[in-house]
């Protein structure tokens, strides 16, 4: 049992004192996510088209589905991303993600060593997310307006790669709150291009364009084809502007229809896209 001393301690029988509560050292605290920083050594843009952005995007999310991936983005000269385990593994990921990114790039330079920032509180995570997702306003520059090089499309199931991201960023973090580029209001009300058509189709399944046999590219063109038809778009038009014959097409749209969540992630791509052309 322990006895009060003169001086507001406690002693224990033994002898030792017991510090009050207010002159006790915080306990140390598992940190519940890693804040990961990489950057090229001679400050090069890594990824500076939106196709790059793209293949830097998907480099991102294979990389994370074993590493508890939340958030990422690319910035111009290095990129950030939070990921939920221990810090060695935040380590390993970062070596993945920078391997993957020098040889689909071609970047012809090596990465610093990445910098580890353990997320110690909710209160940290949740703004370390929105700090990652808003590093373009921070750092003044709009080489991305659109998100193709982070992981708001994933959030907002505007993209059809990692839909295990946005499931796990609401159990993590669910009162996150995160600005976006438009309004619904605003997407509602844009009037949908057709000439962005195959561009939308390629950001909804993060590839760099629209072409090739892959099944993920057939997967990406039968849900544009579906766009098209639900914004009232010509079948020609549509068949131009996805670089499709005219009987191609038909066939397309006359076969297995998309999932719904890629049709979805399309369209609004295609609106996204569209509103911002317009502005």
């Amino acid at each position: 049992m322990a006895v009060n001393s003169p001086h507001g301690c406690e002693k224990t029988p033994g002898g030792c004192r017991i510090l009050p509560e207010r002159f006790r050292k915080p306990t140390p605290r598992a940190p519940i996510a890693q804040h990961v920083t990489m950057r090229v050594a001679d400050s090069r843009v890594i990824a500076p088209s939106a196709a790059a952005r793209r293949i830097a995007a998907r480099t991102f999310l294979e990389a994370g589905e074993l590493f508890g991936l939340l958030a990422f983005r690319v910035v111009d000269s290095h990129a950030h991303a939070v990921v939920a385990c221990a810090r060695t593994d935040a380590g390993e990921f970062a070596r993945r993600v920078e391997i993957a990114l020098r040889a689909r790039l071609a970047l012809g330079c090596a990465f610093d060593p990445a910098r580890l920032k353990p997320v110690l509180d909710q209160w940290h995570l949740e703004n370390t997310i929105r700090y990652i997702l808003d590093q373009e306003r921070r750092h003044g520059i709009s080489m991305d307006p659109v998100h193709d090089g982070s992981s708001l499309p994933d959030l907002c199931r505007w993209r059809v790669v990692a839909e295990d991201l946005a499931e796990r960023v609401r159990a993590l973090v669910p009162r996150l709150a995160v600005a976006l580029p438009l309004s619904s209001a605003e997407l509602q009300a844009a009037l949908p291009v057709p000439a962005l058509l195959a561009e939308a189709a390629a950001a909804a399944f993060a590839l760099p364009v629209l072409d090739g046999s892959a099944p993920v590219a057939c997967l990406a063109r039968r849900a544009a084809v579906r766009v098209g038809e639900l914004e009232a778009m010509r079948r020609g038009v549509v068949a131009e502007h996805l670089h499709l014959s005219r009987r191609r097409t038909e066939q397309i749209a006359a076969g297995p229809q998309p999932e719904p969540r890629m049709v979805y992630a399309v369209r609004v791509q295609l609106r996204l896209r569209s509103a911002l052309a317009a502005r």
